[in-house]
């Protein structure tokens, strides 16, 4: 367990956000090791919101993003 002062930054990685153990939804950055798997699904829906966020102004919703890149594959910067 790591103390932490009030208003000091926290840096962490989500492993398992919906996880009903709180202890286990979140990693410390000083925990963090090569075993250590990230949530990816959790950073995919930060993504599809902030999108949203920049977007709605042209009509866009989270659930327009999803469905506008659902079943795309990733590619590699080097196949352009």
């Amino acid at each position: 367990m790591f103390e932490v002062p009030a208003g000091k930054s926290v840096r962490f990685l989500f492993t398992s956000a919906e996880n009903k153990k709180y202890n286990q939804r979140v990693r410390a950055e000083e925990l963090i090791n090569d075993e250590t798997n990230s949530d990816i699904g959790k950073y995919l829906l930060l993504l599809y919101s902030a999108a949203s966020n920049i977007l709605s102004p042209f009509g866009y919703t989270t659930k327009d993003i999803y469905e506008s890149v659902r079943g795309h594959q990733p590619t590699k910067l080097a196949q352009f």
